[in-house]
C-alpha cells in the first residue's frame, strides 16, 4: 500500500515539499532521496511557472530561479529539469532555456505526487508521508506509530523503530518524550486541521488570565491579518508566547532587509479553513506576500511608496496589471521576485513597476490582511530597504535546531539582475 492510497495527491505533494525542505538542513538522509527529488521538483516547477499562462525563461533566469530555491545549478538542476521534461511539464531548448505551461500551486503539488509514485518510493518513504499526515490530525504515541508503519508498510519492528528515530531526528515530525513508547509524535501543521476544536483544548488548559491574553491577540490578528512580535510578546509574555509558538499555535513570519528584521505573528486560521497541509507551500508564499505588504503598510515611508489603499492595489495586481512605479517595489518584494510570485519592470532610477504572476497567492494574501481569514479563498483557490529574506513558520519554529548562512548580497543581486526586465 502506498501513501497515495491513503492521502489525496495534493496533500502528498505538500508533504513532499515540507519533507524536502526539512531534509535539506540535515545529513545522512539518503534513505529519503525520492522524497527530496519529488519535493524539489515541485518547488522548482511552481517557481518557473506562471499561473494560467505559458512562460518561457532563458537559461540565466532558470539558473537564477534554481539558486533562489536553494537548488544546486550544477548538480541538482539538470536532474530536476530532466524529471520535469520526462513528465512533459516543460520543454528544454537547445540553449538551455525552458518553456512551461501554466501551472498553479495546486497542479504543481499533484504533478509532484505523480513524480514521487513513479520513482518507486521505498516503504519508509511512503511511511514518512503517512506518519506526517496522521500526526497533523492529532499527536500519536510511539507505540501506535510503530504499529501503523509496521502493519501498513510491512516494516519489521526494528525497521519501524529506526524509521521513527530517523524521521524525528530529520524534523519530518516532532517528538516529545523520554525516548520510550509513550513518546508523542506531532508536527507544525497540527493547528491547520480541526483548528477550532484543538484551539479550545489549548485554551482550556490555560489560566483565565492567560486565556484572556490569547484571545486579545487573536482578535488583533483577526482584524489585521498579523501583528508584530514585540506587540504580541508585550501582551502574552515570553513564557506563554514560547509555549504556544513551539506547538504551532501561532505562526511567526520574518522579513529582512539591510536595515532591520521584522517579525510578524499570524494564526494558521488566517490562511486556511480546513488546515489541510496540501496548501502548505502555497500558503508560505501567501504569507511571504502578506508580510511584505504589512511591512509596506506599517513601516515604509510615503515618499518611497507606502501602501495606503491595499484593496485597490491588490485588485489591480490580481487582474495581472502592472502597478507603480515606486522605489519600494524594487526593494520590498525581492524574495517574491526570486520565487516568481511577482515580476518587476524597471522605470527609471530606483523606480519599478510590478505585476503578479500567481493571482491565487495574491487573493489569499489580500484576504488575510483585510479580513484576517483567508479561509474560503484557501478552499476554493487552492484546495481545488530591500526585503531580501523571508522565513516561514516552520523555519522559525525550528530556528534553534540549525544554523543558517545568509545569502550574500552579490548572490541576491545576481538573481535579481537575471530576473528583472528592462533594466
Amino acid at each position: 500500500m502506498t501513501s497515495s492510497e491513503n492521502t489525496d495527491e495534493k496533500t502528498v505533494g505538500a508533504w513532499l515539499v515540507h519533507h524536502a525542505q526539512k531534509l535539506a538542513s540535515v545529513e545522512g538522509t539518503g534513505e529519503f532521496e525520492n522524497i527530496t527529488a519529488a519535493g524539489k521538483s515541485i518547488i522548482l516547477l511552481s517557481s518557473l511557472a506562471e499561473s494560467e499562462s505559458e512562460s518561457t525563461l532563458d537559461r540565466p533566469k532558470v539558473e537564477a530561479v534554481a539558486t533562489a530555491c536553494k537548488i544546486s545549478k550544477r548538480f541538482e538542476l539538470p536532474i530536476l529539469l530532466d524529471i520535469l521534461q520526462k513528465q512533459k511539464l516543460i520543454d528544454v531548448g537547445k540553449s538551455g532555456g525552458i518553456s512551461v505551461i501554466g501551472i498553479t500551486t495546486e497542479s504543481a503539488l499533484m504533478h509532484g505526487a505523480k513524480i514521487f509514485q513513479d520513482s518507486g518510493p521505498s516503504p519508509s518513504e511512503s511511511a514518512a508521508i503517512e506518519l506526517a499526515e496522521r500526526s497533523s490530525s492529532a499527536p500519536i504515541r510511539k507505540s501506535a506509530a510503530s504499529k501503523l508503519v509496521s502493519d501498513t508498510f510491512k516494516l519489521t519492528p526494528l525497521e519501524a523503530n529506526e524509521f521513527l528515530d530517523l524521521s524525528s531526528a530529520s524534523g519530518l515530525v516532532d517528538r516529545e518524550g523520554d525516548g520510550n513508547d509513550d513518546d508523542l509524535f506531532f508536527n507544525g501543521n497540527l493547528f491547520r486541521r480541526g483548528e477550532a476544536g484543538k484551539a479550545a483544548l489549548i485554551l482550556s488548559s490555560l489560566t483565565a488570565a492567560e486565556g484572556s491574553k490569547v484571545k486579545e491577540i487573536e482578535e488583533r490578528i483577526s482584524k489585521q491579518g498579523c501583528a508584530e512580535l514585540d506587540v504580541v510578546k508585550s501582551v502574552l509574555g515570553d513564557r506563554l508566547w514560547g509555549k504556544l509558538h513551539a506547538i504551532g499555535y501561532f505562526d511567526l513570519l520574518k522579513v529582512e532587509n539591510s536595515k532591520e528584521s521584522v517579525l510578524y505573528v499570524s494564526r494558521p486560521a488566517s490562511f486556511s479553513k480546513y488546515g489541510n497541509s496540501m496548501i502548505e507551500d502555497a500558503l508560505d508564499l501567501a504569507k511571504a506576500f502578506s508580510a511584505s505588504l504589512a511591512y509596506g503598510m506599517t513601516r515604509s515611508e510615503y515618499g518611497r511608496g507606502k501602501i495606503s489603499m491595499i484593496n485597490a492595489l491588490m485588485r489591480k495586481l490580481i487582474r495581472k496589471e502592472w502597478v507603480g512605479p515606486a522605489t519600494a517595489i524594487g526593494q520590498d518584494y525581492q524574495i517574491l521576485e526570486t520565487r516568481r510570485v511577482i515580476e518587476l519592470k524597471h522605470d527609471s532610477g530606483s523606480m519599478y513597476y510590478m505585476r503578479l504572476l500567481k493571482p491565487e497567492i495574491g487573493e489569499i494574501a489580500l484576504a488575510a490582511l483585510t479580513t484576517g481569514v483567508a479561509s474560503e479563498l484557501a478552499a476554493t483557490k487552492l484546495s481545488g530597504a530591500s526585503i531580501t529574506k523571508f522565513e516561514g513558520p516552520e523555519q522559525n519554529r525550528f530556528a534553534a535546531r540549525k544554523t543558517q548562512i545568509k545569502a550574500s548580497k552579490k548572490e541576491t543581486q545576481d538573481i535579481l539582475d537575471a530576473l528583472r526586465t528592462g533594466g
